[in-house]
């Protein structure tokens, strides 16, 4: 029996299709799919329970066999791992090989279903990521949608028979991993990368295994060993047997082996862009981006009256802003404003759920009413001196900075304190009413979980209004307890 070459048939053949595998970056279209998939990581970081991703053990698979490609690459490209619990055996979905790398380092970014994420760079990384290394994508079609996520330990961790996938980055390995230990075909691989570099072997028990060298082994355990190289994929090394295949011939392939393993994401994005061409669609995708907009527009507005009304050097708002909101919750509001608005400009169909007709028109147009109003209060903000005032009243001489005089209302017709309420209260009902599908599932959330229990819910005029739907939900509760007793 010939000795076998490493690389199976994809793996040797994955080179063709350069750093990326998908045309959905290019062009301005593919700018924004870009900059959208790395809102949709950033996210991902957001929300993680870092104690959970970080008690997960990460294998990388090698489709090849063979340890010595991957682990040659810079540890600073992000590259894919399949997740495994920390009980759970580390059994490949993805690879028939079922030889691998213990990963440690850095989650970026994780999923129930693999595929999409691209390519890792190896030595086909372009110059301006040789230093930092290579990133992967949290793909759209799977990373805008939070059940399918791995966030904590609620999360859904795989599909039933397929592979989860867990981007790394700044990783470093640990122990080699063999299924079935000195027995699986590929052991002689990781065998010699052991010795030559000094790291372990561990079974899928994450037992260490006994080092043997294969030179030893018997005859028939060497013929079998070849049989069952041949069956997962390896090709026999040697100058007779080389592949007579044309290169159109070679990309077919490339392209059969990609469709098996990853979402054809390209095509779902057709037929995204086919559903958009129904005109009740279209509005409806336009009321939801007007929606998040004006729910955008509002947490800006937020952050940029509270950092001016710091500007006129207020002494009543210096630990807490005029929300009511304390001073060190501008940055998170600022993120949540930006997080927002970038979501408004990549709403999707959410996959095969109705959407909702809603009200959300009626929420947003009240919310921007207010919103209008407190543009002006910026403006009236922005145009106060920050200098003393020094008057009298009947109660006797007062020294008074002029924004603290304009949001009490002194000699002016704006009732400031009012219209920020009112915008605390529309805020409150756009947010708990005014989203619905097509608007993705985790920015809803993130909004209403911040409005009911986060930073949010210390807004002034909030609270007021949280108070009054509730009497209102207990009155129509009783209400129809009546009418159903006296029907």
């Amino acid at each position: 029996m010939r000795i076998l070459k490493e690389r199976t048939l994809f793996s040797s053949l994955i080179g063709l299709l350069g750093k990326d595998h998908s045309r959905r970056y290019k062009g301005e279209e593919g700018k924004e799919t870009a900059d959208f998939e790395r809102l949709l990581k950033k996210n991902w970081n957001y929300s993680a329970d870092r104690n959970f991703i970080e008690s997960i053990k990460l294998v990388h698979w090698f489709m090849s066999g063979d340890p010595s490609k991957f682990l040659g690459t810079s540890h600073r490209d992000e590259v894919s791992a399949e997740g495994y619990l920390p009980a759970e055996p580390m059994i490949s979905n993805f690879t028939s090989t079922q030889v691998g790398v213990l990963l440690d380092g850095y989650v970026t970014f994780a999923m129930r279903s693999g595929g999409g994420t691209g390519f890792f760079g190896g030595d086909a990384t372009p110059e301006k990521w040789k230093s930092s290394g290579m990133v992967k994508r949290a793909p759209a079609g799977k990373a805008n949608f939070k059940h399918k996520l791995i966030l904590n330990k609620d999360s859904r961790f795989r599909d039933k028979g397929a592979y989860n996938e867990f981007i790394v980055d700044n990783w470093k390995p640990t122990a080699l991993i063999a299924k079935g230990g000195i027995n699986n075909p590929f052991y002689k691989e990781l065998y010699n990368y052991s010795v030559e570099n000094n790291l372990p072997v561990i079974d899928e028990n994450g037992d260490q295994v006994e080092l043997q060298d294969p030179a030893e082994f018997s005859a028939g355990k060497k013929i079998s060993t070849g049989f069952g190289r041949l069956a997962r994929g390896a090709l026999p090394e040697g100058e007779k047997m080389k592949m007579k295949i044309t290169t159109a011939r070679l990309k077919q392939i490339i392209k059969e082996e990609i469709d098996s393993s990853l979402e054809d994401l390209e095509a779902r994005m057709a037929a995204m862009d086919t559903r958009r061409d129904d005109d009740t669609k279209k509005v409806k995708h336009r009321g939801a981006r007007d929606e998040l907009t004006e729910i955008a527009r509002t947490l800006q507005q937020m952050f940029d009256l509270s950092n001016a009304v710091a500007q006129k050097k207020s002494e009543h708002f210096q630990n807490t802003t005029v929300y009511g909101l304390s001073i060190r919750e501008q940055p998170a509001l600022k993120e949540l404003a930006d997080i927002t608005r970038e979501y408004a400009k990549h709403v999707k169909d959410a996959e095969a759920e109705p959407m909702s007709e809603g009200r959300g028109s009626e929420y947003s147009e009240n919310l921007r009413y207010t919103n209008d109003r407190v543009d002006h209060i910026i403006k009236k903000v922005n145009e106060l001196s920050d200098e003393i005032v020094h008057g009298s009243t009947r109660g006797g001489p007062y020294k008074r900075m002029p924004v603290d005089m304009y949001l009490d209302g002194f000699d002016n017709y704006d009732q400031p304190r009012k219209v920020l309420r009112d915008q605390a209260e529309k805020l409150n009902m756009a947010i708990e009413y005014g989203l619905d599908r097509p608007i993705p599932q985790i920015i809803r959330d993130k909004l209403r979980n911040e409005v009911k229990s986060g930073f949010l819910s210390k807004m002034r005029g909030l609270k007021e209004t949280i108070q009054n739907q509730d009497l209102q939900n207990i009155i129509k509760e009783e209400f129809e307890a009546v009418l159903s007793e006296q029907i």
